[in-house]
């Protein structure tokens, strides 16, 4: 199952742009989770914009959502 995260770029006008990052599995801390998958969807986020927006250089997004329902 994964976590749909969400992010925009004022710089370079994405809006509300969405990735997927597994979620908390039962046997995970919380601790680890942050460490382990919280902390690299931020690497997955950026990846993401340099992908869909290879010339923006914007170090700052206007808004990032980590959560939401979990998908199947």
């Amino acid at each position: 199952m994964t976590l749909d995260c969400m992010y925009s770029c004022n710089l370079c006008g994405i809006e509300k742009a969405h990735v997927q990052v597994p979620i908390l599995e039962e046997s995970q801390s919380v601790l680890d989770w942050l460490d382990n998958t919280a902390t690299p969807a931020i690497e997955v986020i950026i990846a993401d914009h340099s992908r869909r927006s290879p010339n923006c250089f914007s170090n700052t997004f206007s808004e990032v959502v980590i959560g939401g329902p979990s998908i199947q």
